[in-house]
């Protein structure tokens, strides 16, 4: 229980992290004039710490200090022009920090201040395993999606061979529509047929169809390359054949 009971306190301290680019620095709300917060100033000595895991010496007040793995080499005064606050308030919030177990002061005056993030490596493994638990999802996911793409094409190949009479007439509409094969594979102009043919019957939908081409490529008649968008507009296009007929009896207008 004991085990458990620790386990689970490490994962609520470190669960729900999110990455923040240390490019949000340069950001213009970032950079805005104003006195930091203390949760500000917090955020910017993480921006601080060394990421490299291999130690780096830094020329510092004419000494050369080698700066470990999430240390930060500044100076009260430094930090104090930075977040726009006093040389006490700097030091009060280190300090808060340190009883906190949040850093470790290794060193701190006006000067020099050598500081140690803590748990940085924690953090640091934390965001590693959601992103790699990320991208396990994500292939999840596309696996998933695969095969329930698979398992409807299978569904679609047999709805398609199971209705020779739509594939008829989706056959017909390669007069308007150059890419009329897509159309076999497409349940909803699949299903827009269905419905037209209840409505219409099937006799008359080849018809109509069939001269489909020649009223279209007339002045201002609808526009239509699809099913769907046969089925959309057969209110207009029933119209526009009335009127056409009305106009001219001898025309050769088809009728529907």
């Amino acid at each position: 229980m004991e085990d458990e009971y620790k386990q689970n306190q490490t994962k609520y301290k470190f669960g729900g992290a999110i990455p923040l680019l240390r490019k949000f620095q340069q950001d213009s709300f970032w950079t805005e004039r104003r006195k930091y917060s203390r949760a500000e100033a917090w955020i910017d000595l993480l921006f601080m710490a060394r990421y490299g895991t291999e130690t780096e010496e830094i020329w510092n007040r004419d000494e050369l200090i080698p700066i470990k793995y999430a240390q930060i080499l500044t100076s009260v005064v430094t930090l104090a022009r930075k977040w726009k606050r006093s040389r006490a308030w700097v030091k009060n919030f280190i300090n808060v920090l340190e009883k906190k177990q949040s850093i470790l002061i290794i060193t701190m005056d006006n000067r020099r201040t050598i500081l140690q993030i803590v748990n940085m490596g924690k953090i640091k493994e934390l965001l590693q395993n959601n992103e790699q638990q990320t991208l396990h999802q994500t292939i999840q996911q596309k696996s998933s999606r695969k095969t329930y793409k698979d398992k409807d094409n299978t569904v679609n190949k047999e709805i398609i061979k199971s209705e020779p009479s739509i594939n008829k007439l989706l056959y017909l509409f390669s007069k308007v529509n150059p890419s009329y094969e897509r159309l076999f594979a497409n349940m909803t102009e699949r299903a827009a047929l269905e419905r037209m043919i209840a409505r219409y019957g099937e006799d008359r939908m080849f018809n109509l169809i069939s001269h489909l081409h020649e009223i279209v490529s007339r002045p201002y008649a609808p526009r239509i390359t699809t099913p769907y968008e046969l089925e959309l507009k057969m209110g207009k296009l029933l119209l526009y054949l009335k009127q056409e007929e009305n106009k001219d009896q001898k025309g050769g207008v088809t009728k529907v």
